[in-house]
């Protein structure tokens, strides 16, 4: 089995056990590193665990992790954590929640930290100056870019990025629909995880901290076993519109680009560098179309299968710096990445615990977020995913699913976020769909002038099934 062990930097660690290893066993390789190691199994423990205590005394499972706090032995203090969070690891056969509904606690977040009236002002809500562009001044006026003196040389030092984990994420919790989850891990399982596969999140943020997926769309792609690819305007031309049609199908049904998700295959580390940059470049995407209110509680879905056979879903946030670092250009372009690995290369110096270095390792930038499972108004079951090479969609899909349920709404039946992507290849996507959704987010029967699309629709699924 797999323990996840959080160091006392933030960073997250994997190391195999059985039942007959003890908590000491599981922390010798840090005792260089650190001392006085203590391991907690939650953030809420004030009574550190026994050294001595087995995984099987403890009840360990696989996937569970150790909150470990310490002092570093290059000097510092203890680090203690703010709160606990929370992964799932889910059986490759399991035909329940795709999600363990152990774990997945959280405590809700201050909104604010101020302790003044409406007119007042301080460090927490004061404007802030980019402390980047504070330093470049400093050098300017001092020797210029160039200068020689101790304060420019500290001026230099300043700016280079400080590389330290960040450990609150913006986002409590992310619940993902159970259907839409069940789906695109059956696919992965099918396939035997031969070829990854990456999809994206579309939902709904509540009370601006609490995430949930309602679908997941699946774009043109060929991935391999390795890692994901999307397909590039050459390969596809069509790939692109396919994109811009699901986001705006998502938006006529009241949906946000939420997060992504990807598979991947076994290996040491959690996000390699090219997810890494994937995910910046996905959430910097999820900025210009919603906002910053809204993609900062943008989340990035794992998909992995252990050596057991077990299918293993993790949540994550990119931390701020990372974003940071990727605008203003640090990391080095993806073509001179390693697929695989959890270092990721930079173009310029940067400081990792005092040491100037070109290679960070990717946990330094993720946040771990909880995650849960729901069922969505939308139906996620239904229809056949699209772009899927093992099962593409046939032209008498439509047909055999507007034949299920028959004692249901015709409505109800055709509330399916991929079925509605489909038909919008032949229905106006700026004449007819915006009404058509609108009778969908609504749930509501067609009125007389709208019931000709359900003629159109009809007929679409009998030509097909000709």
């Amino acid at each position: 089995m797999i323990i996840r062990l959080r160091l006392p930097d933030g960073s997250t660690k994997r190391v195999e056990a059985n039942d007959d290893k003890t908590v000491s066993t599981l922390l010798d390789f840090l005792k260089e590193d650190w001392l006085h190691i203590q391991a907690f199994r939650s953030l809420k423990d004030t009574e550190a665990l026994n050294l001595d205590a087995t995984v099987e005394d403890l009840g360990l499972k696989h996937g569970d992790m150790l909150y470990l706090k310490g002092i570093s032995a290059g000097g510092g203090d203890i680090v203690d954590y703010p709160k606990e969070t929370g992964t799932s690891v889910v059986d490759r056969d399991q035909q329940n929640s795709p999600f363990d509904s152990q774990g997945n606690g959280f405590q809700p977040k201050l909104t604010t930290r101020c302790l003044h009236g409406p007119r007042g002002m301080c460090e927490h809500c004061m404007p802030k100056e980019d402390p980047q562009e504070r330093y470049r001044r400093a050098l300017e006026q001092l020797h210029g870019l160039r200068g020689g003196s101790i304060a420019a040389l500290e001026a230099a030092e300043a700016m280079k990025f400080h590389i330290k984990a960040q450990e609150e994420s913006y986002t409590n919790s992310v619940s993902v629909d159970h259907a839409a989850a069940f789906s695109f891990q059956a696919n992965l399982v099918s396939i035997g995880f031969q070829q990854q596969r990456l999809g994206f999140l579309y939902g709904r943020i509540e009370d601006s901290s609490f995430v949930f997926v309602d679908c997941i769309y699946e774009p043109p792609q060929s991935g391999t076993y390795q890692i994901y690819k999307l397909e590039s305007p050459e390969e596809n031309p069509d790939a692109a519109e396919s994109k811009k049609r699901a986001d705006k199908l998502a938006s006529l049904l009241g949906l946000e680009k939420v997060g992504w998700i990807f598979s991947s295959k076994p290996r040491k580390c959690i996000f390699s560098a090219v997810d890494i940059l994937t995910a910046c470049q996905f959430q910097c995407e999820a900025e210009e179309m919603h906002g910053k209110d809204v993609s900062k509680t943008f989340v990035t879905i794992t998909v992995s299968v252990t050596e057991e056979g077990m299918t293993r879903f993790e949540a994550y946030q990119i931390s701020d710096l990372c974003l940071d670092m990727y605008k203003a250009s640090v990391f080095a372009p993806v073509e001179q990445q390693k697929p695989n690995s959890g270092k990721i290369r930079t173009k310029e110096e940067v400081i990792v615990e005092g040491v100037e270095c070109r290679s960070i390792d990717t946990d330094f930038f993720l946040v771990s977020v909880p995650i849960k499972d729901h069922h969505s108004w939308l139906k996620n079951n239904n229809f056949p995913v699209e772009n899927r090479e093992q099962a593409p969609v046939q032209p008498s899909d439509l047909s055999s699913c507007l034949g299920k349920s028959l004692d249901e709404p015709f409505i109800r039946r055709i509330s399916d976020f991929h079925l509605l992507l489909y038909i919008s290849n032949v229905l106006d996507m700026d004449g007819d769909m915006p009404l058509l959704c609108n009778a969908v987010r609504e749930q509501r029967e067609l009125t007389d002038e709208e019931e000709g699309y359900r003629l159109m629709i009809e007929a679409i699924a009998n030509a097909d099934s000709q």
